[in-house]
């Protein structure tokens, strides 16, 4: 079977580029289905990125002659239901797997919920990673659904965890994502603020990517609260030194107002 997906903007790096990947590598070592991707570039699509967006259309219109056997869609924002339509419109068979909740604008907005419901109508089915999204998203009843679950990186079925006694002194703590207002990034840093009230000795790390108003901001909301000492923003880092990180981290803590 030939599978082409369709879904992220790998310049963000974010949750859904990463699915997309994992996805792909599950299917090459599992499966003998042929997979490839075009990226649809349609996060926080603006003039200045519209000549990508639209590169990704056209990329579609050209491997419909290849005649793949079904489209996988990632489904972040209304931006990415144009490449459904037209998908559609090629006589292609159509799978879309959302990757939004109620918070996002598509779904939060009467009017826009209405049109992402009516495209949706257009599908061959429907592939939530959560059955919470059948209370979120306003999903046509008439497409069949299946449900998906994430993906992980092979690389963490092998990993061993560090003995007991090697575990840090204080409470450890991360926040990692995509650094944002939104996914909570600004609620971490009140949790930490709280904790050092108190009196609880720790240490936080926060690690993603963000852009340079976001690192900014946050480095200001860390300096107001004097937490300097205790908080270290990394940065993006690599998925090895992410699930490092992980190992010796005694909490996770994601805050996400869109999640």
């Amino acid at each position: 079977m030939k599978v082409l997906m369709l879904g992220g903007t790998p310049r963000l790096k974010g949750g859904v580029d990463e699915f997309c990947k994992r996805s792909m590598a599950a299917f090459a070592e599992l499966t003998d289905h042929e997979i490839e991707r075009i990226p649809t570039e349609s996060a926080y699509l603006n003039l200045g990125r519209m000549p990508k967006y639209l590169n990704g259309l056209w990329k579609l219109l050209l491997r419909s002659r290849k005649n793949p056997d079904v489209v996988w869609l990632q489904y972040v924002s209304l931006a990415d239901l144009p490449h459904l339509v037209l998908a559609k419109v090629l006589g292609m068979t159509v799978m879309v797997t959302p990757h939004l909740g109620k918070n996002w604008r598509s779904q939060n907005n009467k009017f826009l919920r209405g049109i992402s419901r009516r495209l949706l109508e257009l599908a061959d089915g429907i592939a939530p990673i959560s059955r919470t999204q059948e209370l979120e998203i306003a999903f046509p009843r008439h497409v069949p659904h299946s449900y998906l679950r994430n993906f992980l990186p092979r690389s963490i079925f092998s990993v061993v965890p560090p003995p007991v006694e090697q575990a840090p002194p204080v409470m450890q703590l991360i926040h990692s994502g995509r650094l944002s207002v939104g996914k909570g990034t600004f609620l971490f840093d009140d949790v930490c603020d709280q904790l050092k009230k108190q009196g609880i000795r720790f240490q936080a790390r926060i690690t993603g990517g963000a852009d340079e108003a976001t690192y900014a901001a946050l480095g200001a909301k860390i300096r107001e609260y004097a937490l300097e000492e205790e908080v270290s923003v990394l940065g993006r880092v690599s998925d090895a030194e992410l699930l490092d990180l992980l190992l010796k981290t005694d909490f996770l803590v994601h805050l996400s107002k869109i999640d």
